[in-house]
């Protein structure tokens, strides 16, 4: 039984590492898309993790409070946030690679397993959705470093 656990605790660590996760990897699918060079996108470290929170942070910024009745009644298990910190190099508008971090978040209040592709467009990279993203590309979005 102790050599189950062990073997699929492995495995599981094995597979976060490889962005085999769907969450794990539709953050990394989101960080690609705003570089300039995604072919470049070099993953160095991830760190994963799950925190629960509450319905007041999972549901703010919802228009209206039939809304947000709505989303408790639906709502299939505890409210969590993934968090996906990935710190990769890639390289910039001039051709220097250069090192960045992201932080990647989903909140929700349902079964937290999606595919890939829909994924997507719901994770927010560094506080923003894809939609988020300045208008005048991807590009220049890169370029600024964050400090933590």
């Amino acid at each position: 039984m102790r050599l189950a656990i062990l073997v699929a605790s492995l495995l599981w660590c094995e597979n976060a590492l490889a962005g085999e996760f769907p969450f794990v990897a539709a953050c990394e699918e989101a960080v690609k898309e705003r570089l300039v060079a995604p072919s470049t996108y070099r993953r160095i470290k991830l760190t994963e993790a799950r925190e629960r929170i509450t319905f007041d942070e999972l549901l703010a910024g919802e228009a209206s409070e039939n809304v947000k009745k709505l989303m408790r009644r639906a709502a299939t298990r505890e409210p969590v946030r993934m968090v996906a910190l990935f710190e990769y190099d890639a390289t910039n508008a001039h051709g220097v690679p250069i090192r960045l971090k992201s932080r990647c978040t989903y909140e929700t209040a349902s079964d937290p397993d999606f595919d890939v592709e829909t994924a997507r467009g719901l994770v927010k990279i560094d506080g923003k959705h894809v939609s988020g993203w300045p208008s005048e590309g991807a590009a220049s979005f890169t370029l600024k470093r964050r400090s933590d």
